[in-house]
C-alpha cells in the first residue's frame, strides 16, 4: 500500500491533468467541421449552369419531322371540322326552305280547293255566270288575304314613277295627270320586305299635250339653229 501511494505522489502534474491551452476537441470532431464548411470556389463554379449543347443535325430534323407531322394533323382536323360545319349549314338551310315552302303550300291549299269547286259548278249546264264572277272574286279575295299574310305587298302605282318599283311599259301626254307620274298600271308589281320580286309595269305620263309639243318644236328650233350655225361656219371657212 505505501508503494502505491509514493508511486501516485511521483506522478508528474502534467500528466495527470491536460494542459488548459490545449484544444478538448479530438480529430475526428475536427475533420467533420472541415468538411462541413463548403468550399467557396467550388460553390461558384458549380453555380455558374454550362449552356446545354446545341442539338445536332439528326435532333434537328427529328424536331422538324415531328411538327410538321404535328402540323399536318392539325390542319386535317380542322378541314374535317369545316366540312362537317359545311355539310350541317346545309342541311339546316335545306331544312328551313322545306318548313317555309311546307307553311305556304298549307295556306294556299284551301284556295285551290275553292278553285276546283268553281271549275266543277262551271261544268254544270245551268251554271250562273254571276254566281261564278262572285265565287272568282271571293277566291281572289281570299288569295290575296293569303299572300299577304306571307309578306307580301303590292306596289303602289298612284304616285310619282320610280324606277326602283315601276318599270315603264310606255309614255303618254296627260292633262290632269303630271309629267314623270303614273297614269294608269299595266301590271300589278310585289315586294316582300325590302325586296322587290317584281316590278309594277305602268304608262308614265309625259304632261300636258300642249306642253308636250312645245318641248317638241322647241327641241327642233334649238336643231335648225345648231344646223344653221354650222352652215354658216363652213361658208366663212370657205
Amino acid at each position: 500500500m505505501s508503494k502505491t501511494k509514493e508511486e501516485v505522489l511521483e506522478t508528474p502534474p502534467d500528466a495527470a491533468e491536460p494542459a488548459a491551452d490545449k484544444d478538448p476537441k479530438t480529430a475526428p470532431e475536427a475533420d467533420i467541421e472541415a468538411a462541413a464548411v463548403p468550399d467557396t470556389a467550388d460553390t461558384a463554379e458549380e453555380a455558374e449552369e454550362e449552356p446545354p449543347p446545341p442539338p445536332t443535325p439528326e435532333e434537328q430534323i427529328a424536331q422538324l419531322t415531328d411538327a410538321v407531322a404535328e402540323a399536318k394533323d392539325k390542319h386535317l382536323r380542322l378541314r374535317a371540322e369545316l366540312d362537317n360545319f359545311r355539310k350541317r349549314s346545309q342541311r339546316d338551310i335545306s331544312n328551313a326552305r322545306t318548313i317555309g315552302k311546307s307553311a305556304a303550300i298549307e295556306s294556299i291549299l284551301p284556295i285551290v280547293d275553292h278553285f276546283g269547286m268553281a271549275m266543277m259548278a262551271a261544268d254544270q249546264e245551268n251554271a250562273d255566270i254571276a254566281t261564278l264572277k262572285q265565287g272568282m272574286q271571293m277566291i281572289h279575295a281570299e288569295l290575296e288575304r293569303c299572300l299577304k299574310a306571307l309578306g307580301l305587298e303590292k306596289i303602289l302605282t298612284g304616285e310619282k314613277f320610280d324606277p326602283k318599283q315601276h318599270e315603264a311599259v310606255s309614255a303618254e301626254p296627260s292633262d290632269d295627270v303630271p309629267a314623270e307620274h303614273i297614269i294608269r298600271e299595266w301590271k300589278a308589281g310585289y315586294r316582300l320586305g325590302e325586296t322587290v320580286l317584281r316590278a309594277a309595269m305602268v304608262v308614265v305620263s309625259t304632261g300636258p299635250e300642249v306642253a308636250a309639243e312645245k318641248a317638241d318644236s322647241a327641241e327642233e328650233a334649238g336643231s335648225d339653229e345648231e344646223a344653221g350655225s354650222d352652215e354658216a361656219a363652213g361658208s366663212a371657212e370657205a
